[in-house]
């Protein structure tokens, strides 16, 4: 379908529309570190080894964004993705400017930028709960949109209202303690009743579902979002997250630009995100088509679904779980990753290599000099270092830092995605800090997909970045143009 079609969602959404989606940044320590604005990180005297892994991106020293927000790239990122969701109706560029100014204010602690965007959050759902209340129905949804993406803000940084002991012990391997998991519960429940609340303003009504999977504490949520209600069959994308991004998130990032088109979008929670680990304590686990292969058959058996044009999006670590999950999911009709990422682990072996002894350690099985190591040297970094290794591996199970790597290692699709036979879109951005060279590792694995394409997002765009977050429509845009491509209108 094209822009065009006489769904009523497309024509509200266009009148309401003004100028998207938040981070879903790359899993690694040197993600979470590196970007919270450190370079090179320096290891404590006497905590075990003679020279300093250094933790930072595989890209250094890259550009800021052309506008000035932050000095710590974390929150210069983090403010990023909030701007892009403007193009979505989820965001005002006016009441973000102005929580930025605050968290300037007070110093540009994460403490801070947690507080400020919670603050504006509940003070735009207030706003949202009054127009549902009169009955301003667009005014409602929009604002309630807007809500649920400060919510999403502000739960990125829930971790750092745990206190300095517990921050250190997260970042040494140990599992979040269960006062800063409610800390996330409440933020992520807040975040999740706006954006429901959003969906029930829309027309279709958004259809909060629920998901089965092959594995533990299930079922999934989910989120089916309807162009009309007219019953007809129609195309159909399944919009799958990264490490740390929320649902709301989704919808900037390609739900808004596929219902305009036509198209249903199913966004959801799978293990190890959103309220699967807020609410389950349920971490990620690699063999990802275990939890794709049951949502493509619960698709295939809806009424509104052409099952046979149904495809997949996979953002941030996404680019890593999609590829795996499409190697043994043959119904899909199109898949598209960004960016493509073969080895989601590599930012921490690069890391460790770096550090005397660290990798044969794990290599012998010797838990305990792994884990001395580690734990010396998280324990010298400072708190915002300590919080980026923090949000980095709570969605892996295990309470140390070996049980931690054993899962991280295994986040590789390298020896699988040769099976792909659907044409798959692989996205590449100039200035990717994360999986620098991955994308186009991954398109060449793809020797067998028909009609494979690959994308390089560029500054002059003012695409640059990870996830590309200063141009969502550009993004979605060539996402969307792919998959029409390939299923047909």
């Amino acid at each position: 379908m094209d822009s065009g079609s006489d769904d009523r969602f497309t024509d509200e959404a266009l009148e309401q529309s003004v100028l998207t989606r938040r981070q879903a940044m790359a899993l690694g320590a040197a993600a979470g570190v590196a970007a919270a604005g450190a370079g090179a990180l320096r290891f404590p005297a006497g905590a075990g080894a003679a020279t300093a892994p250094t933790y930072a991106p595989p890209l250094k020293n890259v550009p800021p964004p052309p506008i000035p927000l932050f000095s710590d790239q974390t929150l210069t990122f983090q403010t990023l993705f909030a701007l892009g969701n403007i193009s979505a109706a989820s965001g005002e560029y006016g009441e973000i400017a102005t929580v930025v100014k605050r968290v300037q204010d007070r110093g540009e602690t994460y403490l801070a930028f947690y507080e400020e965007f919670l603050a504006e959050a509940r003070s735009v759902n207030r706003y949202a709960d009054d127009a549902a209340r009169r009955g301003r129905r667009i005014t409602a949804r929009n604002a309630y949109l807007r809500a649920a993406s400060y919510f999403g803000q502000s739960l990125f940084f829930a971790l750092i209202t745990a206190s300095n002991a517990e921050i250190t012990a997260m970042a040494s391997g140990g599992a979040v303690p269960a006062s800063a998991r409610a800390r996330e519960r409440s933020v992520y429940r807040l975040m999740r009743a706006a954006w429901q609340d959003a969906g029930a303003q829309m027309r279709p009504r958004m259809e909060v579902v629920k998901l089965k999977w092959d594995g533990p504490n299930g079922p999934m949520p989910g989120w089916f979002l309807r162009p009309s209600d007219d019953g007809r069959r129609r195309p159909t994308v399944l919009m799958n997250n990264g490490s740390d991004a929320q649902a709301i998130d989704l919808w900037g990032a390609g739900a808004y630009a596929a219902l305009e088109r036509g198209w249903n979008v199913l966004i959801f929670d799978g293990p190890g995100q959103g309220g699967m680990l807020f609410e389950k304590n349920q971490t990620f686990v690699p063999q990802w088509e275990k939890v794709i292969k049951p949502i493509v058959s619960w698709l295939r058996a809806r009424s509104d679904v052409d099952r046979d044009r149904i495809t997949l999006t996979g953002s941030s670590f996404g680019g890593e779980l999609v590829p795996r999950a499409a190697a043994y999911e043959s119904r899909l009709a199109a898949i598209s990753v960004d960016p493509g990422v073969v080895y989601a682990g590599s930012t921490w072996t690069d890391g460790l290599s770096t550090f005397p002894g660290q990798l044969e350690a794990f290599e012998a099985g010797n838990k305990e000099l792994f884990n001395s190591n580690w734990a010396g040297y998280a324990s010298g970094l400072s708190l915002n270092e300590r919080f980026g290794l923090s949000k980095r591996l709570e969605i892996y199970p295990g309470s140390t830092m070996f049980e931690k790597y054993s899962q991280i290692v295994q986040y590789t699709n390298r020896s699988v995605v040769s099976k792909i036979r659907k044409p798959m879109l692989v996205i590449n951005n100039e200035l990717e800090q994360f999986f620098p060279g991955q994308p186009k590792t991954l398109y060449d694995l793809l020797t067998r997909s028909r009609g494979r394409k690959y994308v390089t997002f560029t500054v002059p765009q003012g695409a640059q970045f990870h996830c590309e977050p200063m141009a969502p429509q550009r993004r979605n845009d060539t996402v969307m143009d792919f998959f029409d491509d390939v299923v047909g209108r």
